[in-house]
């Protein structure tokens, strides 16, 4: 049952072409919206692959 409260997102998908831009410029809105979550995204920190620290 949704209450209405505020959740915590867990990931964020986002589909650039047609959403964020069409062909160069960004759609309106799209740097804002963007402003909104950046605070809150982090990388994923992943150790690398066992394989790829070998061949380095």
């Amino acid at each position: 049952m949704d209450d209405g409260s505020p959740r915590a997102l867990k990931a964020v998908l986002i589909d650039l072409s047609g959403t964020l831009h069409m062909e160069d410029p960004a759609v309106p809105g799209a740097q804002e919206a963007l402003s909104s979550v950046y605070p809150t995204l982090t990388a994923n920190h992943s150790p690398k692959p066992r394989l790829l620290q070998i061949n380095q």
